[in-house]
Parts: structure tokens; C-alpha cells; sequence
């Protein structure tokens, strides 16, 4: 005797969806999901893009030490 349950949507990589799999028929779950990624993922980098486009502005200089490529590369060779 056998039963059957529910039938399981095959997923290629649940860590990388697609934009197809958003586009084909989101759930509202599949939404709140994605704008709370988003909004994660905004929280986590903005200070670190906030240094970048401080520095490419010429109003912060990374005073570290720690590589003085991170603030040369975003300005050019000697500034410029």
C-alpha cells in the first residue's frame, strides 16, 4: 500500500535562484522573502560603500595602513 503526500517543486540552487523563478509566478512569500534579502543586504554593505564613495569624493582617506591599495586603486595612480 502506498500514499501520497504533496508533490515537491524541484529546485536547481536555492542559494542562487533566478530572476525566471521570481518572474514565472512568485508567491508573496517568495517576495517578502526577497525584499527582506535586499534589505539585509544593504544593511551589511553600507558602510563599506559609504568609505567608497567617500573616498572617490576626495572627503575621507582610509588612515589604516593596513593596504594602501584599497585607497590608490580607487583614485588612480598618485591621485589622479
Amino acid at each position: 500500500m502506498t500514499a501520497q503526500a504533496c508533490d515537491i517543486d524541484t529546485v536547481d540552487n536555492p542559494n542562487a535562484p533566478t530572476a525566471e523563478s521570481l518572474l514565472d509566478g512568485a508567491t508573496l512569500a517568495d517576495l517578502r522573502l526577497l525584499a527582506h534579502g535586499v534589505e539585509s543586504a544593504i544593511r551589511n554593505d553600507m558602510s563599506f560603500h559609504y568609505q567608497t564613495v567617500s573616498i572617490v569624493g576626495r572627503e575621507y582617506y582610509d588612515l589604516n595602513g593596513i593596504d594602501p591599495r584599497y585607497t590608490s586603486e580607487l583614485l588612480g595612480k598618485n591621485g589622479e
